[in-house]
Protein backbone atom coordinates (compact mmCIF):
# COMPACT_ATOMS: atom_id res chain seq x y z
CA UNK A 1 0.00 0.00 0.00
CA UNK A 2 1.50 3.39 -0.95
CA UNK A 3 1.66 6.42 1.28
CA UNK A 4 -1.53 8.40 1.86
CA UNK A 5 -1.54 11.64 -0.12
CA UNK A 6 -3.50 13.34 2.65
CA UNK A 7 -0.77 12.43 5.13
CA UNK A 8 1.88 13.73 2.75
CA UNK A 9 0.04 17.06 2.55
CA UNK A 10 -0.37 17.12 6.34
CA UNK A 11 3.37 16.73 6.94
CA UNK A 12 4.17 19.07 4.06
CA UNK A 13 2.06 21.73 5.78
CA UNK A 14 4.18 21.44 8.93
CA UNK A 15 7.43 21.44 6.94
CA UNK A 16 6.40 24.45 4.89
CA UNK A 17 5.46 26.58 7.91
CA UNK A 18 8.82 25.83 9.54
CA UNK A 19 10.59 26.90 6.34
CA UNK A 20 8.41 29.98 5.79
CA UNK A 21 9.16 31.37 9.25
CA UNK A 22 12.86 30.53 9.11
CA UNK A 23 13.13 27.53 11.44
CA UNK A 24 15.50 24.70 10.50
CA UNK A 25 13.97 21.30 9.75
CA UNK A 26 15.89 18.05 10.12
CA UNK A 27 13.60 15.84 8.06
CA UNK A 28 10.06 14.94 7.09
CA UNK A 29 8.96 11.31 6.88
CA UNK A 30 5.74 9.61 5.75
CA UNK A 31 5.38 5.84 6.07
CA UNK A 32 3.78 3.42 3.64
CA UNK A 33 0.82 1.27 4.61
CA UNK A 34 3.12 -1.77 4.79
CA UNK A 35 5.49 0.00 7.19
CA UNK A 36 2.62 1.03 9.43
CA UNK A 37 1.12 -2.47 9.51
CA UNK A 38 4.55 -3.90 10.30
CA UNK A 39 4.71 -1.68 13.36
CA UNK A 40 7.64 0.42 12.20
CA UNK A 41 8.20 3.39 14.48
CA UNK A 42 9.75 6.75 13.69
CA UNK A 43 12.54 8.23 15.77
CA UNK A 44 12.13 11.81 16.93
CA UNK A 45 14.84 14.41 17.36
CA UNK A 46 15.29 13.49 21.03
CA UNK A 47 15.73 9.80 20.20
CA UNK A 48 12.23 8.73 21.23
CA UNK A 49 10.29 6.25 19.08
CA UNK A 50 6.78 7.07 17.88
CA UNK A 51 4.04 5.03 16.23
CA UNK A 52 2.62 7.38 13.61
CA UNK A 53 1.97 7.75 9.89
CA UNK A 54 4.43 10.61 9.51
CA UNK A 55 6.38 13.31 11.28
CA UNK A 56 8.44 16.44 10.78
CA UNK A 57 11.36 17.04 13.14
CA UNK A 58 13.57 20.07 13.58
CA UNK A 59 14.80 22.74 15.94
CA UNK A 60 12.27 23.78 18.60
CA UNK A 61 10.09 26.79 17.87
CA UNK A 62 8.48 27.40 21.29
CA UNK A 63 10.15 25.13 23.82
CA UNK A 64 8.67 23.50 26.91
CA UNK A 65 7.69 24.77 29.44
CA UNK A 66 5.18 26.55 27.24
CA UNK A 67 5.18 29.96 28.89
CA UNK A 68 7.05 33.23 28.61
CA UNK A 69 10.21 32.92 30.67
CA UNK A 70 10.82 35.69 33.23
CA UNK A 71 13.41 38.19 32.02
CA UNK A 72 15.57 40.62 33.97
CA UNK A 73 16.27 44.15 32.83
CA UNK A 74 14.47 47.43 32.32
CA UNK A 75 10.73 47.58 31.59
CA UNK A 76 11.62 48.19 27.93
CA UNK A 77 13.87 45.12 27.84
CA UNK A 78 11.20 43.00 29.51
CA UNK A 79 8.59 44.22 27.01
CA UNK A 80 10.92 43.38 24.12
CA UNK A 81 11.49 39.92 25.61
CA UNK A 82 7.76 39.32 25.88
CA UNK A 83 7.28 40.35 22.24
CA UNK A 84 9.96 37.82 21.30
CA UNK A 85 8.25 35.05 23.26
CA UNK A 86 4.89 36.00 21.75
CA UNK A 87 6.35 35.69 18.26
CA UNK A 88 7.76 32.22 19.02
CA UNK A 89 4.46 31.15 20.57
CA UNK A 90 2.39 32.33 17.62
CA UNK A 91 4.62 30.59 15.05
CA UNK A 92 4.39 27.35 17.03
CA UNK A 93 0.61 27.62 17.14
CA UNK A 94 0.50 28.19 13.37
CA UNK A 95 2.75 25.14 13.01
CA UNK A 96 0.28 23.09 15.08
CA UNK A 97 -2.61 24.11 12.82
CA UNK A 98 -0.71 23.82 9.53
CA UNK A 99 -0.89 20.04 9.17
CA UNK A 100 -4.64 19.61 9.26
CA UNK A 101 -5.23 22.87 7.37
CA UNK A 102 -2.98 21.66 4.52
CA UNK A 103 -4.68 18.26 4.57
CA UNK A 104 -8.13 19.88 4.49
CA UNK A 105 -7.14 22.16 1.61
CA UNK A 106 -5.96 19.15 -0.39
CA UNK A 107 -9.08 17.10 0.36
CA UNK A 108 -11.39 20.11 -0.02
CA UNK A 109 -13.02 19.52 3.34
CA UNK A 110 -13.57 21.63 6.41
CA UNK A 111 -10.37 21.91 8.53
CA UNK A 112 -12.29 20.70 11.58
CA UNK A 113 -12.91 17.36 9.86
CA UNK A 114 -9.21 16.99 9.05
CA UNK A 115 -8.30 17.95 12.61
CA UNK A 116 -10.58 15.29 14.07
CA UNK A 117 -9.28 12.74 11.60
CA UNK A 118 -5.58 13.12 12.25
CA UNK A 119 -4.60 16.18 14.25
CA UNK A 120 -4.79 14.81 17.79
CA UNK A 121 -1.11 15.23 18.68
CA UNK A 122 -1.00 18.68 17.12
CA UNK A 123 -4.00 19.83 19.12
CA UNK A 124 -2.56 18.41 22.34
CA UNK A 125 0.52 20.58 21.80
CA UNK A 126 -1.67 23.56 20.88
CA UNK A 127 -3.65 23.17 24.11
CA UNK A 128 -0.47 22.75 26.18
CA UNK A 129 0.88 26.05 24.83
CA UNK A 130 -2.40 27.83 25.55
CA UNK A 131 -2.45 26.47 29.09
CA UNK A 132 1.18 27.50 29.61
CA UNK A 133 0.34 31.11 28.77
CA UNK A 134 -2.63 31.15 31.19
CA UNK A 135 -4.82 33.18 28.86
CA UNK A 136 -8.32 34.08 29.92
CA UNK A 137 -11.24 32.89 27.82
CA UNK A 138 -11.54 36.08 25.75
CA UNK A 139 -7.80 36.33 25.04
CA UNK A 140 -7.63 32.65 24.15
CA UNK A 141 -10.56 32.92 21.73
CA UNK A 142 -9.02 35.98 20.09
CA UNK A 143 -5.64 34.25 19.67
CA UNK A 144 -7.22 31.06 18.31
CA UNK A 145 -9.10 33.10 15.71
CA UNK A 146 -5.91 34.90 14.66
CA UNK A 147 -3.92 31.67 14.39
CA UNK A 148 -6.67 30.01 12.37
CA UNK A 149 -6.81 32.99 9.99
CA UNK A 150 -3.03 33.18 9.60
CA UNK A 151 -2.75 29.44 8.96
CA UNK A 152 -5.65 29.31 6.55
CA UNK A 153 -4.34 32.33 4.64
CA UNK A 154 -0.81 30.95 4.41
CA UNK A 155 -1.76 27.39 3.43
CA UNK A 156 -4.28 28.57 0.82
CA UNK A 157 -2.16 31.38 -0.61
CA UNK A 158 -0.94 30.75 -4.19
CA UNK A 159 2.73 30.45 -3.19
CA UNK A 160 2.07 28.55 0.03
CA UNK A 161 -0.25 26.08 -1.64
CA UNK A 162 2.29 25.49 -4.43
CA UNK A 163 5.13 24.92 -1.95
CA UNK A 164 3.07 22.46 0.07
CA UNK A 165 2.09 20.61 -3.11
CA UNK A 166 5.75 20.36 -4.16
CA UNK A 167 6.83 18.98 -0.78
CA UNK A 168 3.84 16.61 -0.58
CA UNK A 169 4.54 15.21 -4.07
CA UNK A 170 8.17 14.59 -3.15
CA UNK A 171 7.13 12.87 0.08
CA UNK A 172 4.66 10.72 -1.82
CA UNK A 173 7.42 9.58 -4.18
CA UNK A 174 10.31 9.24 -1.72
CA UNK A 175 8.84 8.97 1.76
CA UNK A 176 11.65 10.97 3.33
CA UNK A 177 13.05 14.46 2.73
CA UNK A 178 15.89 16.25 4.47
CA UNK A 179 15.49 19.81 5.63
CA UNK A 180 17.78 20.91 2.82
CA UNK A 181 15.60 19.18 0.23
CA UNK A 182 12.46 20.78 1.68
CA UNK A 183 14.13 24.20 1.56
CA UNK A 184 15.07 23.75 -2.11
CA UNK A 185 11.49 22.91 -3.06
CA UNK A 186 10.10 25.88 -1.14
CA UNK A 187 12.69 28.32 -2.46
CA UNK A 188 11.90 27.28 -6.01
CA UNK A 189 8.26 28.15 -5.40
CA UNK A 190 9.16 31.49 -3.81
CA UNK A 191 11.49 32.59 -6.60
CA UNK A 192 14.66 31.84 -4.66
CA UNK A 193 13.63 33.84 -1.57
CA UNK A 194 14.03 32.47 1.93
CA UNK A 195 13.47 33.86 5.41
CA UNK A 196 16.47 34.34 7.70
CA UNK A 197 16.22 32.81 11.19
CA UNK A 198 14.13 35.08 13.46
CA UNK A 199 13.77 37.79 10.82
CA UNK A 200 10.02 37.72 11.52
CA UNK A 201 10.67 38.61 15.17
CA UNK A 202 11.29 42.25 14.26
CA UNK A 203 8.02 42.70 12.37
CA UNK A 204 5.57 40.52 14.30
CA UNK A 205 2.60 40.13 14.06
CA UNK A 206 2.07 39.69 10.32
CA UNK A 207 -0.83 41.26 8.48
CA UNK A 208 -3.20 39.07 6.51
CA UNK A 209 -2.06 40.85 3.34
CA UNK A 210 1.54 39.79 4.08
CA UNK A 211 0.49 36.21 4.78
CA UNK A 212 -1.57 35.89 1.61
CA UNK A 213 1.08 37.55 -0.57
CA UNK A 214 3.90 35.34 0.69
CA UNK A 215 5.82 38.26 2.21
CA UNK A 216 9.27 37.31 3.49
CA UNK A 217 11.20 39.80 5.66
CA UNK A 218 14.52 41.00 4.30
CA UNK A 219 17.64 39.70 6.00
CA UNK A 220 18.44 43.29 6.97
CA UNK A 221 15.48 43.14 9.36
CA UNK A 222 17.65 41.08 11.72
CA UNK A 223 20.44 43.64 11.73
CA UNK A 224 17.95 46.34 12.68
CA UNK A 225 16.85 44.45 15.80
Amino acid sequence: MPRRRATCHHEAGHAFVRWFFGFRTDRAVVQTGEEIRAGKRLRGRDGGLFTCHGMVSGEPIHEWPFRPWPLAGSPEQQAAGLRWWTYRRDVELIHCYAGFHAEAHYQRVDPTAAMLGGGGADMERFSAIMEGWSLDKAARSELEAKVDAWTRGLVRSPLGSAAIQAVASALMARGRLSGAQIAILCRQTYGGRECAFEAWATCWPPTMAQIRAGYIPERSAMAAA
